[in-house]
């Protein structure tokens, strides 16, 4: 198996557990193999670097499938694309801030969870800039008392005043995974899995043995592109 996720991770990028690449619009690692992003997918389009899109190290990625969904929206415009894990926005109250004004003031915003991902549009990031960076972003992170993908929206929502835009086909370990229809996995940009209560919330998608796939990640990849050398020769090609 081992051999396997190396031939993953060098074909395609797409079935990548423990490690990040930049890509091109096809879903391709560049000509130098691309570069590591600290345990994250980083997505770019050819020749500019017009979205950022943040996945989690257990997060299957269909590339193809998020490239054709970024083409639906202008990275001029103002994008935050994601889904959130909760039913309702999020309240918090500022009680960790320097501005005495805002001591104890109750703020509302959606978030995009980080396990399911979330993209960033190049008009939106650069807003972001002299709010975020140089260490910026962890340093409101801190304030909030909330951990990155919250702090994001907190920023986006709040700060910004740039909406979350939902995208359903974003999926995080915290949804059941097996509700995913088999016909409609093409259709996805992401999945997940997690072990709960001795289980594993995971895809139902034939493959690989349960020993060998047991987070059914080769087996989703195989489902999708099964032309590929790793794949067991009974799947036919979807």
């Amino acid at each position: 198996m081992e051999r396997a996720k190396s031939n993953l991770k060098k074909g395609t990028g797409h079935a990548i557990e423990s490690s990040s690449v930049l890509m091109d619009g096809r879903g391709l690692p560049p000509p130098s193999g691309g570069r590591n992003c600290g345990g994250r997918h980083t997505v770019v389009k050819p020749d500019e670097k017009v979205w950022w899109c943040h996945f989690d190290d257990d997060n299957y990625v269909n590339v193809p499938r998020l490239v054709k969904l970024l083409d639906d929206y202008s990275p001029t415009q103002d994008w935050y694309l994601g889904k959130p894990s909760i039913s309702s926005p999020l309240e918090i109250f500022l009680d960790n801030t320097k501005s005495s004004t805002e001591v104890n003031k109750k703020v509302t915003f959606w978030f995009a969870t980080g396990g399911a991902g979330f993209c960033i549009s190049r008009a939106l990031a650069l807003k972001m800039l002299p709010i975020a960076s140089s260490g910026k972003f962890v340093a409101i992170g801190d304030k909030i008392r909330f951990p990155d993908d919250v702090t994001m929206g907190f920023i986006v929502e709040h700060i910004l005043n740039v909406p979350l835009t939902v995208v359903d086909a974003f999926h995080s370990h915290l949804e059941p995974m097996e509700f995913i229809r088999p016909e409609t996995f093409h259709d996805q940009v992401s999945f997940s899995y997690a072990r709960m209560r001795n289980e594993w919330n995971v895809v139902k998608v034939d493959g690989f043995d349960l020993k060998t796939d047991p987070k059914r990640i080769y087996s989703l990849h195989c489902y999708l592109y099964p032309f590929f050398s790793i794949c067991p020769k009974t799947i036919k090609r979807r």
